[in-house]
């Protein structure tokens, strides 16, 4: 009776889970799974409690949540490209105020603006970010460290805006100066923020994420100098609303923070944001496609990886991340 053989180039499939690359002491790279309840919650850099609180988090995510089914086109908005290069000159003054249009008809319009975070918006933001990036003590009470880091994050996320508030205002209330944190405003729902951005000078270390409260700026240059660097813009705790995402309100705060860097005479504007092919899918495909660049390294042992990808990804503070710029 003969016997059957398995055919020689038969391929076996295995279950490809998000990975993310580690290393060890000798330098051997390796791949294992990514802890993606993590690195949804994170908010790295200090990027409105982003990358700013250090929570192992993104820096600067668009924090889309898995399966957020993307709005019907009845509720998606025109953006005027005049209205993107408003807010992407250097002449950009806060509050701005404009209009979406959503048909032919006036009636359909809605009316947005984007000014500094006040005081006033205080509570609103830091419950936004609770409920994006806080610990799952309300989902496992049980647990004694989600309790206790509860306790602490909440009140460290309040303290660091309070800080960046209070050293914008004392520059100047009529000026975005560094750090600048914008809100996105509905004002048909009594001026309603649905988006939040953070814009400061960091030196340009596409390893670092900033630091959670503001530093003066001759630390900054001193650090600068040291590491080789420039002063540059960057980029963080970029959140919407989960009930307004998918409207394109992502793409004006990232416009609002160009023109300011670029009234700031920087040269380049940066970001981090969640490396995965998953879950930073949506935030990657954003920056490329309003002109930002992965910064890779030049280690010309990464030269035979196609388009440096390996050498592209960076673990800052436990998580996976890219680093984005953009030419202003």
């Amino acid at each position: 009776m003969a016997t059957r053989r398995r055919p020689q180039n038969t391929i076996r499939l295995i279950c490809v889970l998000p990975l993310t690359i580690v290393g060890n002491n000798r330098g051997v790279l390796a791949l294992a799974p990514m802890d993606s309840s993590r690195t949804r919650r994170s908010l790295s850099s200090h990027h409105a409690p982003s990358a700013s609180f250090n929570r192992q988090q993104p820096v600067c995510n668009l924090f889309f949540r898995s399966g957020t089914a993307p709005p019907k086109s009845s509720e998606r908005r025109q953006i005027d490209p005049a209205i993107l290069g408003q807010l992407e000159s250097p002449t950009l003054r806060l509050p701005f105020e404009f209009s979406l249009t959503r048909g032919e008809e006036q009636d359909d319009d809605e009316n947005l603006i984007i000014r500094h975070m006040g005081m006033d918006d205080l509570d609103e933001v830091v419950k936004m970010c609770m409920a994006e990036f806080g610990p799952a003590a309300d989902k496992d009470p049980q647990s004694l460290p989600d309790w206790l880091d509860k306790i602490y994050f909440e009140p460290s996320i309040r303290l660091a805006l309070q800080a960046k508030m209070r050293e914008n205002r004392i520059s100047n209330e009529n000026m975005s100066k560094d750090p600048a944190i914008m809100v996105l405003c509905r004002q048909v729902e009594k001026s309603k923020v649905v988006g939040l951005v953070e814009i400061s000078l960091q030196p340009a270390d596409a390893n670092k994420n900033p630091p959670k409260f503001p530093q003066p700026l001759a630390i900054k240059n001193l650090y600068s100098k040291f590491k080789g660097v420039k002063i540059e813009g960057w980029v963080t705790n970029l959140l919407i609303d989960p009930d307004y995402r998918g409207l394109g309100y992502s793409k004006l705060l990232m416009a609002a923070t160009e023109g300011i860097a670029r009234s700031w005479d920087c040269s380049y504007i940066f970001l981090h944001a969640d490396a995965s092919v998953r879950s930073g899918k949506v935030s990657q495909t954003l920056y490329e496609s309003m002109g930002y660049e992965v910064v890779t390294d030049s280690d010309p042992d990464y030269a035979w990886m196609p388009k440096n990808t390996f050498s592209s990804v960076r673990m800052i503070d436990g998580v996976a991340l890219l680093c984005f710029r953009k030419p202003l």
